[in-house]
């Protein structure tokens, strides 16, 4: 077992899970020592091309005056010996961390990573290849979450499910894009949907600065319950669903730890 680990000296490094020994460090930028720095999105592992991979995404910058400069976007690594297999320049804005997803009548691999642009992009994982982007009206700050459909339309009815600081969560198809549904919140939301099936059906939940704990019924948007908290919402939702009494944790600016019912 492995541990893949993203860190600001813009170095990814392969750990031996049991002993914490190094297997293989790459750099993703280059380092300058410049008045600059580095943002990387916790790693993602699939497959690239048949192979096993990492993906990270990143931002760097420099403000120095002799090098000015900002770039943003996802490396993928040889997960065995981190040898680069690709790399997909972004833009200039700090990124989410890719979620990984296999969907499609074969299986391949796709990336979707957001932007503190607002832009949501799907990527080919083997490739780094941009299939799609969508454009929302404020930053993408987490990693979108993903809504998998079954039988022989699973491809054009699986979504992905996007939430913006501009307090809005949208269902858009897997395949291209396209909006299926939307929901708007009461304030900005920095964290990233989850999804957990409830009786046959898929419902993601996500939180807000509106002080609420949304689950929407993810193949429309439309609301199931919401929960009122203390304060604003600012994490992502971590689901506990196998445990004797299933719970979904969160936490807000009351500077608590929220546990409630799925």
């Amino acid at each position: 077992v492995w541990l893949f680990v993203a860190a600001e000296d813009r170095l990814i490094y392969a750990l031996n899970a049991d002993t914490g020994r190094k297997q293989w460090v790459h750099e993703v930028q280059k380092y300058r020592p410049t008045l600059g720095g580095a943002r990387l999105g916790a790693p993602a592992v699939g497959k690239a091309a048949g192979r096993d991979a990492v993906f990270v995404s990143y931002w760097v910058w420099d403000s120095s005056l002799g090098h000015s400069l900002q770039r943003a976007g996802v490396t993928a690594l040889d997960a065995r010996d981190g040898r680069p297999l690709w790399s997909a320049m972004l833009g200039d804005n700090q990124m989410s961390a890719p979620l990984y997803v296999e969907h499609g009548p074969e299986g391949t691999g796709a990336l979707y990573v957001g932007s503190y642009n607002g832009v949501l992009y799907a990527l080919d994982a083997d490739s780094g290849r941009v299939r799609w982007q969508h454009q929302e009206l404020d930053a993408i700050r987490a990693p979108p979450a993903f809504a998998a459909a079954e039988g022989p339309s699973a491809d054009r009815d699986s979504l992905v499910i996007v939430a913006s600081k501009y307090g809005m969560v949208r269902g858009l198809q897997a395949a291209d894009g396209k909006e299926r549904w939307k929901y708007k919140t009461g304030d900005r939301i920095t964290g990233s949907p989850a999804v957990y099936m409830y009786n046959g059906a898929a419902i993601a939940i996500v939180g807000s600065y509106d002080r609420h704990l949304y689950a929407l019924q993810a193949r429309d948007g439309r609301l199931k319950w919401r929960h009122r908290a203390r304060a604003g919402i600012y994490s992502s939702a971590a689901l506990a669903l196998s445990a004797p009494r299933p719970l979904i944790l969160f936490s807000a600016w009351d500077h608590a730890l929220h546990a409630v019912s799925p």
